[in-house]
């Protein structure tokens, strides 16, 4: 009998194996299955977005211009080199791009990886290794871009002041977000903006007041990358960059470059002094009465901005350094920022103030009140002299503003009582910031109850008044302090018979979607115009003959037809005592078109050293305009 045969068929560990080999495949096949129908969407996004990269693009600064629209701070063309660390995430990739910029432009790698440390990575923001780099090198490096996984060489912008040191202060100037602390501000004041590290914002001047008309919008460009980060193709450049927009100023730059280099001198002692070579220390204003357009804002000695320009070499950071030590302050703006005692310019107000009280009021004073001058006046045991003790016998009010005769405005002053004198100067303007859009305006003293009252450390003598203060008050001396813009808004007010206009430094605002205008901004205070035709009276011999500023306009610019005040005022006590010296002026009288203050920390005369300025000032201004 035949036996049947085992009927073939798998035992022992090959049917373990067929188990193992079936699941495996089951579970193969459930996992396609979730990876390509149940999460089907959710891959193909992270595919998609593996595939993209991000990359910032930087708009370029708005520009500064002049009233003619010649650009006073713009920007150039700049090349730098910069690692992305959203495209080399890994530690092979960051070295490969570490070693192109070394090869490049030769920089160490450790300075390169220390440029890369973890608080300067803004995701998807380059960071920038190198700035202003040769067109050599960046041709280099963009040749190895496409190779080198996050190698990023950019095109960008650095910030050009066009005329050096002529209106520094009132410019401005730009740098590097300067602390986190600013860049906290600067996010949570306009968070649309998307500020970063990297970013070159305002620092001081029209810069920092206008950062974010003038820093634009960032954009970005989506691109394609293969599995080596490598670029391969732009997927969307909808996103482009808005440039910033253009700020346009009052500022004339050829009258700015007149004003300044008339005011800063040739290094010569002044009015024959020796000891000194210095280049003068002030601050000189030009505007138009008409509407307050400030034509020249000048304070010397000035800075050339573009030492804080991005990037800043070695040299650049130690001029900084110095800058910022120098007892001269050359980044400090005397003309809106400084506080001075006006002296002798100020006897108009006390004028005005006299001659504006009531017809009964037998404090008024009128073109006929007489004061006799001996050259000095006595108040108890206290003595004031006259403009250099000259004895000016019986005069009257045009021609005390004509000789500056202080006893006159010492007993004027007296009669009149501080309190319209003071009243005045309020309405002036004096002792509150102009509103001129410039950081750090100062808003002067004027003495009125409510500051003899601050916790103003300068306020506490002055918290019980005694008559000697009004003395020193009725020829502008401490605690009254005024800013040169002040002046200049003041002697405005009076060539436009009380219009009084707001100083204006910028006009519009050019945006790539709409212009804002500025209008001019105008208040009147009331005086009578008897008042102001006697004080521009005695304003207009003040340049006549025997007038304290004859030896400036006489004979050969008469025909200008000048109206100014001298003004000397001293500051410091004892050996340190100096004279601070102001010339004020408008012109023509009859229908004036420029007003102009002139201020010298340390002069001989108001009629010696700053009017002679303002008197080659005024030639230049008029014979441009009979061209």
């Amino acid at each position: 009998m035949i036996e049947p045969r085992p009927r073939p068929g798998l035992t022992g560990r090959p049917r373990v194996l067929l188990a193992i080999t079936v699941i495996a495949f089951a579970v193969l096949v459930l996992r396609l299955w979730s990876l390509q129908v149940v999460h089907a969407d959710r891959y193909r996004d992270l595919a998609l977005v593996n595939r993209k990269r991000v990359i910032i693009l930087r708009p370029a600064r708005g520009r500064l211009l002049d009233r003619a629209g010649r650009p006073l701070a713009d920007n150039r063309a700049r090349l730098d080199a910069c690692i992305d660390k959203s495209i080399a995430k890994t530690e092979a990739s960051v070295s490969r791009a570490v070693a192109a910029i070394h090869d490049v432009l030769g920089m160490p790698e450790e300075e390169i990886r220390a440029r890369l440390s973890p608080e300067r990575v803004i995701p998807h923001v380059p960071v920038v290794i190198a700035r202003d780099i040769s067109f050599e090198e960046y041709a280099k490096l963009k040749v190895l871009e496409p190779l080198t996984p996050g190698l990023a060489p950019i095109t960008t912008f650095t910030r050009r002041c066009r005329h050096g040191d002529l209106a520094a202060q009132t410019l401005g100037y730009a740098g590097l977000v300067p602390s986190r602390e600013a860049l906290a501000e600067l996010r949570s004041k306009w968070p649309l903006t998307e500020y970063d590290a990297d970013d070159v914002v305002g620092l001081a001047g029209l810069e920092l007041a206008f950062e974010h008309d003038l820093q634009g919008r960032k954009g970005k460009l989506v691109i394609e990358v293969d599995n080596l980060s490598r670029r391969r193709r732009v997927l969307d450049n909808a996103s482009l960059p808005v440039a910033g927009a253009d700020v346009c100023t009052t500022l004339d730059i050829e009258l700015q470059e007149l004003a300044h280099r008339l005011l800063e001198g040739d290094g010569r002692a002044p009015d024959g002094q020796e000891g000194t070579t210095d280049l003068r220390r002030g601050a000189f204003v030009a505007m138009d009465p008409r509407n307050g357009d400030v034509l020249a804002l000048v304070s010397t000695p000035s800075f050339d901005p573009s030492v804080f320009a991005i990037p800043r070499p070695a040299e650049a950071v130690a001029e900084i350094q110095r800058l910022n030590k120098d007892p001269l302050r050359p980044l400090w703006n005397r003309a809106i920022s400084d506080q001075y005692p006006l002296g002798s310019a100020f006897k108009v107000v006390v004028a005005l103030a006299g001659l504006n009280l009531p017809a009964n009021d037998e404090r008024r004073l009128t073109g006929e009140t007489l004061f006799e001058c001996p050259g000095t006046f006595h108040l108890g045991r206290a003595e004031w002299e006259c403009y250099h003790r000259r004895a000016h016998g019986m005069i009257n009010l045009v021609t005390a503003i004509k000789k500056s005769c202080n006893v006159f405005f010492y007993k004027a002053g007296r009669q009149i009582g501080p309190e319209a004198i003071i009243a005045l100067a309020d309405a002036f303007g004096l002792g509150k910031p102009t509103g001129l859009p410039l950081p750090n305006e100062q808003p002067g003293v004027n003495p009125t109850d409510k500051w003899c009252r601050s916790d103003d450390w300068r306020a506490r003598q002055y918290r019980t008044w005694v008559p000697g203060y009004t003395i020193n008050l009725s020829i502008g001396q401490f605690p009254l302090e005024v800013t040169p813009i002040q002046v200049a808004q003041i002697y405005a007010t009076i060539a436009m018979d009380g219009a009084q206009f707001k100083p204006r430094l910028v006009t519009r605002i050019v945006r790539p979607d709409g212009v804002e205008e500025f209008a001019p901004e105008s208040r009147r205070i009331e005086l009578s115009p008897e008042s102001l035709a006697l004080v521009k009276e005695g304003l207009r011999e003040v340049t006549r003959k025997d007038g304290t500023a004859a030896g400036a306009f006489m004979p050969h610019l008469d025909h200008l037809n000048v109206a100014g005040k001298t003004s000397t005022a001293q500051v410091g006590e004892g050996e340190n005592e100096k004279n601070l010296v102001w010339f004020v002026a408008f012109a023509p009288v009859e229908a004036p078109e420029i007003v102009v203050v002139v201020m010298v920390e340390e002069g001989k005369t108001g009629g010696s050293t700053a009017a002679p300025i303002a008197a080659a000032f005024l030639e230049g201004y008029f014979a441009r305009a009979d061209q």
